[in-house]
């Protein structure tokens, strides 16, 4: 009689009650722990959604076409000049003017059209997949 429910009342304080042939019920905690891992992961991909469109923002921006050229130019040993860079790093970039110059060659591009190659970062090379004038 140790499992008997109505002798033995403390035997059976942690099992929810059912009524005879019922299906047995969640412990009450339970949908409240998977409601708030709901909102969670809800919370979660509204962070990364928000992170995405800063990123998008922020690389469609002249601050950072100013930076990579400013990079360039102070990578090439000031053989390199590049002036008013625009558009995104992503896709198309346009420049205002590029000049190379080298010990006996110098080379201008006005109003030029570019796109970079990024696996050329992987090599710390900066690579110009693509050069329209």
């Amino acid at each position: 009689m140790a499992d008997d429910p109505v002798t033995n009342p403390s035997a059976d304080l942690d099992q929810p009650r059912t009524a005879p042939g019922a299906a047995p019920v969640a412990a009450p905690g339970a949908a409240a722990r998977r409601s708030r891992w709901g909102w969670a992961a809800v919370a979660l991909f509204a962070i990364a959604i928000a992170a995405l469109l800063a990123v998008s923002h922020y690389a469609s921006s002249g601050a950072l076409m100013s930076m990579i050229a400013a990079q360039a130019v102070k990578h090439s040993g000031g053989r390199l000049v590049i002036d008013a860079p625009e558009g995104s790093p992503f896709g198309e970039m346009r420049v205002g003017r590029i000049v190379w110059s080298d010990a006996d060659l110098t080379v201008t591009a006005k109003e030029a059209r570019l796109s970079l190659d990024w696996l050329g970062v992987l090599r710390r090379a900066l690579v110009i997949r693509e050069l329209a004038i």
